[in-house]
């Protein structure tokens, strides 16, 4: 059976991807406006008032259903939860103390329901991203009501394969400008983006890059082969290379890095040089014995070793 990356919770979905602001934002309408309609159905009940009681069940089954399904990505369902919240406060008492706050709490549920469900459409659009697939990708980002990085880092992750834009430079700009946010906090989208940048003819994306990987190539050593990428689509040489001395500082005997050595080894034999793929393959073998059965049958490249 294959799982799910979404909650199937449309609260806990909003915490998830908004953070803070969206998820309590959220919680606190649907509270209200459950309050709410509990406190019309009581109301009712002692009126012998059956449309009321009606509207608050409706209300409250589509508000329940959303904490098992995917309502808030449909926004014809929050529409009609306020359909349904706002005619209990057609139906309240004529009393101003009893009506505003129903239709106050109508009116912020939509709100809140109609922003998670906006999330719900970015989030649909940016799973149909993918490689090349340009009126994809404009597509998710005509979801957007304001700049997304989700939309940015999914549009980056597609735009380049084999050292080329897969996507127009327009997109591929745009996903760049989305992202530039999270180069601080991300070494690998920071890399995507400079990749990306490069392939735009932007002369200062080799150096930046080095700059990110410099002080990280020790607790995280794959992001080397990021910084080739960046190399190669700047048109600079070197990225083979970095990522062959890569292996070379890490293929000792007994170490625990083994994994990341093959790791940096398989890309060689895909993107490096023969020469380097065969020093890599040499190394690693001698250093951690015959190569994982990911490995098996790509070493044919490997045919020297010329240090």
């Amino acid at each position: 059976m294959q799982g799910s990356p979404y909650a199937h919770n449309g609260l806990l979905q909003a915490f998830a991807e908004g953070g803070l602001p969206l998820g309590l934002a959220l919680a606190v309408a649907v509270a209200c406006a459950a309050l709410a309609c509990l406190q019309r159905s009581r109301e009712a009940l002692r009126r012998n008032e059956f449309a009321p009681l009606g509207l608050a069940a409706a209300a409250l089954v589509l508000m329940a259903h959303a904490f098992v399904d995917f309502d808030t990505a449909y926004a014809a369902l929050p529409a009609l939860v306020a359909v349904t919240a706002g005619g209990l406060g057609a139906t309240a008492s004529r009393a101003t103390t009893r009506r505003a706050p129903v239709a106050v709490l109508a009116v912020l549920l939509c709100l809140g329901l109609g922003a998670a469900a906006l999330d719900g459409n970015v989030r649909a659009a940016v799973g149909r991203v993918r490689p090349g697939d340009a009126n994809a990708a404009r597509a998710a980002f005509d979801a957007e009501t304001l700049p997304d990085a989700r939309v940015g880092t999914a549009v980056l992750n597609v735009a380049v394969a084999d050292g080329r834009l897969t996507l127009p430079a327009g997109l591929a700009r745009q996903a760049a400008d989305e992202t530039a946010g999270l180069a601080g906090v991300d070494a690998g989208i920071a890399l995507r983006r400079l990749t990306v940048l490069a392939l735009l003819g932007d002369p200062t994306a080799p150096d930046r890059a080095y700059e990110i990987v410099r002080p990280r190539q020790d607790r995280r050593p794959f992001l080397v082969t990021l910084y080739a990428e960046v190399l190669d689509a700047a048109g600079r040489p070197g990225g083979s290379a970095a990522v062959r001395a890569q292996v070379e500082r890490l293929a000792v005997p007994g170490s625990p890095r083994s994994a990341a050595v093959w790791d940096l080894t398989g890309w060689l034999l895909r993107r490096g040089t023969a020469n380097d793929a065969g020093c890599a393959v040499t190394l690693a073998t001698a250093a951690f014995g015959p190569p994982p059965p990911a490995l098996a049958g790509v070493g044919t490249k490997a045919a020297s070793c010329t240090r």
